[in-house]
Parts: C-alpha cells; sequence; structure tokens
C-alpha cells in the first residue's frame, strides 16, 4: 500500500510472467509447449533431453516476446515532460516504469526536438555547492531564508536544464500502453502462438513419417 492507502503496483500485466498466465494466451502458450516436447521428443529419441530442451524453450520463448517482440505490437502512446533533469538526476530519482494502474512502460529519457533518444552526459551538469549557503544568514528572517533557499533550487536546477539543452535534449518522453491494450495484445500473441503450434505440428507429422 501507498502512505496514501492506495495500492501500490509494480508491475505490469503486460509483463513476464503475467501476461502470460492470464488470459486466453495461457491455452496458447501450453499448445506450443505439448507439441514441442512431443516433436523434440520424436527427433531426440531421448525423453531426458526433450523434456529439458522443452524447459529451455518454456522458459526462453515468454522472456523473449515480453523484451523483444510485445511492445511492437502497436503504437505506445507518447507523454512529453519537461526536463527537470536535476530532479531526475537526483539521488532517489523518480523511476519512470513505476506504475499503479496497470500501464506497461516500454521506454522513457531524454529526447531531442525531433523526439529522437539523447544520452546527456549529466555529470558534467551537477551543480556546486558552497559550505552554508543553506544556513540562515543574520540580516535575514524565516521567510527570507526560505524564499532565498528556494531561488538557489530554481536556479541550479535552470542551470542544470541549460547544460542538457547545450547537448541536444529539449524534454523528457515517456512510452507506455494503457490497460486498454491488454487484450488486443492478448489476441496478436495468441495468433502468433497458434501459428507456430501449426508449424510445429507439421515438423512433428514428418517425424512420424520418416520413423514409420
Amino acid at each position: 500500500m501507498s502512505t496514501s492507502g492506495t495500492p501500490s503496483v509494480k508491475f505490469s500485466l503486460f509483463d513476464f510472467p503475467h501476461f502470460e498466465t492470464a488470459g486466453v494466451v495461457l491455452g496458447a502458450y501450453t499448445l506450443v509447449v505439448l507439441l514441442i516436447g512431443s516433436t523434440l521428443a520424436l527427433v531426440f529419441r531421448s525423453g531426458i533431453m526433450a523434456m529439458l530442451a522443452t524447459l529451455f524453450v518454456f522458459l526462453f520463448v515468454p522472456v523473449a516476446f515480453t523484451w523483444i517482440a510485445r511492445e511492437h505490437y502497436g503504437t505506445p502512446t507518447v507523454r512529453s515532460e519537461a526536463i527537470d533533469g536535476l530532479y531526475r538526476e537526483s539521488e532517489y530519482p523518480p523511476n519512470p516504469y513505476y506504475t499503479t494502474d496497470g500501464t506497461w512502460v516500454i521506454d522513457a529519457g531524454y529526447v531531442d526536438a525531433s523526439g529522437a533518444t539523447v544520452r546527456p552526459e549529466t555529470t558534467r551538469c551537477q551543480p556546486q555547492y558552497q559550505d552554508g549557503s543553506g544556513e540562515k544568514r543574520a540580516d535575514e528572517s524565516d521567510e527570507q531564508r526560505a524564499e532565498r533557499a528556494r531561488l538557489d533550487r530554481k536556479n541550479r536546477a535552470d542551470r542544470f536544464d541549460a547544460c542538457l539543452t547545450d547537448q541536444g535534449v529539449e524534454g523528457f518522453d515517456i512510452r507506455y500502453y494503457t490497460e486498454d491494450d491488454f487484450w488486443r495484445f492478448q489476441a496478436i500473441e495468441t495468433g502468433l502462438m497458434l501459428t507456430f503450434s501449426v508449424a510445429i505440428g507439421a515438423i512433428g507429422l514428418l517425424q512420424v513419417r520418416r520413423l514409420s
């Protein structure tokens, strides 16, 4: 739970293993694994080798789809934000991949004017802090000290962003899919798994014919 009392979700339904174990795609993956196991048993003529190979495929394929293929099932929504470099590069930076609503963030980072990813040297933008700069001065009130601190933070943040802008940074983009895309993605991946099932089944039939 979060401090506000609302549920905190650190994963997305699109991620492994949540996506593969929910919805209709679970049946398709089960079919693929069964066909792979039976086909490999015909190929290797060894139950142990077939089981080991099937286990490898069962672990590798879902992860590969999660990291390589699944994000290309559609066009992600892009949310453009201000640079806010000092905030993002702080000791405890915000995590753009954190989600509380099932949103699947597939990419986040600094971008140039065209929207292309930029990887600036943020270390050279770090502000220099003077010792005692945050202490209250003898001739200022608490309110004046707070205002001076606020302006100082703003100036440091502005200088940080200016440093990033000099390196081509124009903003910070977050690319993501919403929960509304979940069932469409399920249908696409189920179709792919069924296609694989047909191909694997055909290979199995060829092996049976060769044995006969």
